[in-house]
């Protein structure tokens, strides 16, 4: 799994006051493909705001899953854009 095109963008009371585009060479990857199981796998990628007083963070990106030749999901896999929002102090929206 890897993610792609991040950009972190901290609000406060709705408005914009940092916005942060990660390097290509930032961007998280996690590639278990040749793990044996139990597989834990991960990488992470900290973006700490020039501001302590921020209220909400908005991560945007796309992520791309792959596997060996051959190898397919039971369930088919949606492709598009991930977004995530969470509002800080409180939970995922």
């Amino acid at each position: 799994m890897s993610f792609n095109s991040l950009i972190v963008e901290f609000y406060k009371s709705g408005t914009q006051t940092e916005s942060v585009t990660l390097q290509v060479a930032d961007n998280p990857v996690a590639d278990a493909t040749n793990a044996t199981d139990p597989v834990a796998v991960q990488q992470l990628t900290i973006v700490t705001p020039a501001s302590q007083t921020n209220d909400k963070v908005v991560i945007t990106g796309s992520v791309q899953l792959y596997a060996k030749a051959g190898v397919y999901p039971v369930k088919p896999i949606s492709s598009g854009t991930f977004t995530y929002l969470h509002e800080l102090g409180g939970g995922a929206h």
